[in-house]
């Protein structure tokens, strides 16, 4: 992973990118958008554990959203993930883990 999350202070995150520096531009600039779309990933993340604090739904305009948050909940992971057949990954490219 080129992306960690190093600190969560209220409501900023702090988080942290290793970028590996090729002699092709092109392979760099595929390792710096990687980095920023697992960085994305990471604070789209905590985005929505910040916004799910009381159980209450998320409303977008005349959309409601559910919480996430109910008394059994229990963390997301890749498992929970229907994964089409013939597949390695759900979403190749995207945010694939919670």
């Amino acid at each position: 992973m080129s992306a960690r999350l190093v600190e969560v202070n209220g409501s900023q995150v702090k988080i942290e990118m290793t970028v590996e520096l090729s002699r092709s531009m092109l392979d760099t600039e595929e390792a710096i958008q990687v980095a920023l779309n697992e960085a994305g990933c990471i604070a789209s993340r905590e985005a929505l554990r910040y916004f799910d604090t009381d159980g209450s739904p998320i409303k977008m305009g005349v959309t409601s959203f559910p919480s996430l948050k109910r008394p059994s909940a229990r963390p997301l992971n890749r498992a929970d993930v229907l994964v089409p057949e013939g597949t390695a990954e759900p979403f190749p490219g995207r945010c694939n883990t919670a």
